[in-house]
């Protein structure tokens, strides 16, 4: 969709009236810099993205890209809760290890 569409599909959604064009043009701008998707969009498009890889190091970004996802969204969780819980990324697994062993 061009800037101009996006301007005349918001024509009189202010109680008929035109909201001011610049307004219009910066929320046009700012989802076009920041496009939102919902959640299961994104898994879709991962899950696609990884059955077309070929190469190696394609599967490999796309590794690190879901990882770096959970992490994110994992810290999010965390957030709200609203405990005073603190998160650490912690990059080494051996003291963990012992955990998930048989």
């Amino acid at each position: 969709m061009t800037q101009e569409d996006f301007l005349k599909i918001t024509k009189g959604i202010n109680s008929g009236k035109d909201l001011e064009e610049s307004f219009i043009r910066n929320i046009y701008e700012t989802i076009e810099r920041e496009p939102f998707t919902l959640a299961e969009d994104d898994d879709a498009r991962m899950k696609q993205e990884a059955a077309l890889a070929t190469s190696f190091k394609r599967k490999q970004d796309l590794f690190v890209k879901e990882g770096q996802g959970y992490v994110k969204r994992g810290a999010a969780l965390i957030k709200q809760r609203g405990t005073n819980a603190e998160f650490i990324l912690v990059n080494d697994t051996e003291p963990i290890k012992p955990m998930f062993e048989n």
